[in-house]
């Protein structure tokens, strides 16, 4: 069986989204190829410290014949730094190694960091971008270019979640909170359906642990001010299977993004694959694929009025939302299953190796 040697700054238990990605990329795909990780800094039964260990890596990539590697950019292990960056041009003199490089999201990186991935674009023998917007801007600087989606480490069924009538709606808020923006408001509405008498939960998810100690306490302090400490659940971080539990046990998912849904943002892809319901906002960077599918659902992100209407709209016309739920629910699981997504690694792996 051929071998592929992964490279990844960020791998579970770490609260990275991309390491939970290719721990279920992986789990996908040890069947079809002999799977060889590399870590920095991480426990070495998992895989190779090439970090502080480059030599014991060397020698892994000579014992085991490894002639294809494949890296996860950029995670939360290389943030803010560069020494991962010599591998790329050490492993770019030995004949017979061939590189890949998974870019993530980066056109919504820092622009120093677009900065510092130009070696791995550049020096890559194939890059796998995840979504149009980042392809048309990397294929000017590598033609060796693909699209191949992300998933969800939540698992996929065609099932669309009915809310009952006799008991309090669970609202899910699911990422991380960026002041004055969607959960600002979000809290407001809130406020606006307890007006209302709505019986209701917002739960957040991950909760405040991976934002600033003032914008944590600007949140505890809002919550407080529009008298929601009784309505709020705050988890915390998560690990997979608490995470999975939290979410299908969620009634409603109010996700709502700067630049609008699209097929980029794993949330979205979960709550739907999943068939939990949901409310979305459009922005400059939706498909028109998802213009075309979604109606009921549709809200203002930054209206707090109309988001409470429309989850009291929601509570009170339910099938016309469960009809477009479901239609979504089965191009999300067509579309963005690991099977696809293995797959397309696999035609490129083929590229390179004799599979």
């Amino acid at each position: 069986m051929d071998k592929v040697l992964f490279i990844s700054g960020s791998y579970p238990p770490d609260k990275c989204a991309i390491g939970y990605y290719l721990s279920n990329f992986l789990k996908h795909l040890k069947d079809d190829i002999e799977v060889v990780l590399a870590l920095p800094g991480r426990n070495r039964q998992l895989g190779y410290d090439f970090h502080h260990f480059p030599d014991e890596l060397f020698g892994c990539i000579k014992e085991k014949n490894i002639r294809l590697i494949h890296w996860q950019l950029i995670t939360q292990g290389f943030r803010y730094k560069v020494y991962f960056l010599k591998y790329f041009f050490l492993l770019k003199l030995k004949r017979g190694i061939r590189q890949v490089s998974t870019i993530h999201d980066f056109s919504t990186l820092h622009f120093l960091n677009k900065i510092r991935l130009m070696i791995p674009i550049l020096l890559s023998d194939y890059v796998i971008v995840t979504n149009e917007i980042d392809y048309d801007i990397i294929k000017k600087f590598n033609k060796n270019i693909s699209i191949i989606p992300i998933s969800s480490n939540i698992e996929m069924k065609k099932n669309i979640k009915i809310l009952f009538d006799d008991k309090i709606i669970t609202l899910l808020f699911w990422g991380f909170p960026v002041k004055n923006r969607e959960l600002d408001k979000i809290l407001d509405a809130m406020f606006f359906l307890k007006k209302r008498g709505i019986k209701f939960k917002l739960r957040i998810l991950p909760g405040f642990y991976n934002i600033s100690e003032r914008d944590k306490n600007f949140y505890l302090k809002k919550i407080s001010d529009l008298g929601l400490d009784d309505n709020i659940e705050i988890t915390g971080f998560l690990n997979e299977d608490e995470m999975r539990d939290k979410l299908l046990s969620s009634d409603l998912a109010l996700l709502f993004y700067s630049d609008g849904i699209t097929f980029r943002r794993t949330t979205f892809l979960g709550i739907a694959g999943a068939g939990i319901p949901y409310l979305v906002n459009f922005g400059t960077n939706t498909p028109a694929i998802l213009k075309s599918m979604i109606n009921c659902s549709l809200v203002e992100p930054f209206n707090a009025e109309k988001i409470a209407d429309k989850i009291i709209d929601f509570i009170n016309n339910k099938d016309s939302f469960y009809k477009e739920y479901e239609k979504l629910n089965n191009f999300v699981i067509e579309k963005f299953s690991w099977q696809r997504i293995k797959e397309e690694h696999l035609k490129i792996y083929k590229k390179f190796l004799n599979i």
